[in-house]
């Protein structure tokens, strides 16, 4: 999984990661490329026993796996901080 500031919302390239499954009406994503590519099904993502990504969306041409920080933080109570060798998610309240 690549955490990612600059995407919008969660999207996965592998359907067979995603959990509670459900089909969607085509939705249009822009890809950094410049392309365009459809999501058609939406789940979760099971990162940990309390960081499960809900609204993930499956686009099949997508070769990494994304996690929007943007959608994580409001979906979530959490704090994500970045250093120059990891990435560190916590809950705001408990701070676990």
């Amino acid at each position: 999984m690549v955490f990612d500031t600059g995407t919008l919302c969660h999207m996965i390239g592998i359907c067979e990661i995603l959990e509670n499954v459900k089909g969607i009406d085509p939705v249009i994503v822009g890809l950094r490329d410049g392309n365009l590519a459809l999501a058609s099904k939406v789940g979760t993502v099971k990162l940990g026993s309390k960081l499960i990504p809900r609204d993930v969306l499956f686009v099949s041409k997508l070769t990494c796996n994304l996690i929007s920080i943007y959608q994580l933080n409001k979906e979530s109570n959490s704090i994500v901080t970045f250093t120059n060798s990891f990435c560190v998610i916590q809950d705001r309240t408990l701070k676990t």
